[in-house]
């Protein structure tokens, strides 16, 4: 598609990867609508596992590309089945879509599915909310991929009517090394 090119600025087309929306639950108020969005299949790690590794010390998610967020957020469960510590000396005052919370700051291990494989984009600082609903499993708390962490990793171009998303990855995409 030449849209890619058009809108970031001279990059070859073969730079850019196009990434769909996906359907996620993002709850709400009135329940959990499922919306069309910018997102990601991902694993999350945690930050001492070295690759590969095994599926048992990850968490794979769909994580909403999100424009608004500062940094990185995971859902409270998730941390737990990776079994990460929350530090109590990293808590700390969040603000988000449903007003003032308590979370925990962490860092976490992330790779983004990529041509049958996975990309690792190394280790990054997450937000993890200290809620009813970040504890919960069942209620479906999205991941996000915030400004940084992610969107510092990559040049983005977002067309909400073409519902895509194209990616060129700062410093170029290993054309090997991509962890299956």
């Amino acid at each position: 598609s030449t849209i890619g090119y058009t809108m970031i600025h001279d990059v070859p087309p073969s730079e850019l990867k196009r990434v769909g929306y996906a359907s996620v639950d993002v709850p709400a108020e009135a329940g959990s609508p499922i919306a069309d969005v910018p997102a990601l299949y991902v694993r999350i790690r945690p930050p001492g596992i070295d690759l590969p590794h095994s599926d048992d010390c990850m968490v794979k998610a769909t994580a909403v590309l999100d424009t608004g967020a500062s940094v990185s957020s995971i859902p409270m469960w998730s941390l737990r089945r990776l079994g990460i510590a929350a530090d109590k000396g990293a808590r700390q005052a969040a603000f988000g879509v449903q007003g003032d919370f308590q979370a925990y700051g962490v860092k976490i291990g992330v790779e983004i599915a990529h041509n049958n494989g996975w990309l690792d984009i190394g280790v990054v600082d997450a937000l993890v909310p200290d809620t009813a609903r970040s504890r919960d499993p069942d209620f479906h708390l999205p991941f996000l991929l915030g400004r940084r962490g992610f969107f510092d990793k990559f040049d983005t171009c977002i067309s909400e009517s073409q519902q895509a998303v194209w990616l060129r990855r700062i410093g170029g995409w290993p054309s090997a090394g991509v962890q299956a």
